[in-house]
């Protein structure tokens, strides 16, 4: 029986390469897995992220409402007015937007609470949480 050392060497290097190949696929599935959690991950931060700057704008408005409108003693003043309304407007929210227009039109007292209880729900609705 004769062995030949060039197809040990030949059968050696299919080895070596056959599990370089092997544990290649490996770290690729591996990194693949790794990257596919990070990603969720990700989503699930930009999407708290968003949450968080919703609930911002809307308690940065009620802070400014009630300032400005229910606490305040004057007459609200055009700056003020322009104020809340863009804040309102940065809400990006086509239903708020129309209650406080709703509210800002009233033309009795009795139609300016209704639509104030109307806006108050609907940006406690708006809250994330």
């Amino acid at each position: 029986m004769i062995i030949n050392l060039k197809e040990i060497y030949i059968s050696r290097k299919k080895i070596i390469l056959f599990l370089l190949l092997v544990f290649a696929l490996f770290g690729i599935i591996l990194l693949a897995v790794k990257c596919c959690s990070l990603k969720a991950r990700a989503d699930a931060l930009e999407f708290e992220n968003s949450n968080q700057k919703i609930n911002r704008d809307v308690v940065s408005f009620l802070k400014l409402f009630i300032e400005k409108i229910l606490q305040g003693e004057e007459e609200v003043s055009f700056e003020d007015r322009l104020r809340l309304e863009n804040s309102v407007r940065e809400l990006k929210d086509n239903k708020i937007l129309s209650l406080w227009e709703s509210f800002t039109q009233a033309k009795s007292s009795e139609e300016a609470q209704v639509s104030l209880k109307n806006l108050l729900q609907a940006l406690v609705n708006k809250i994330v949480y």
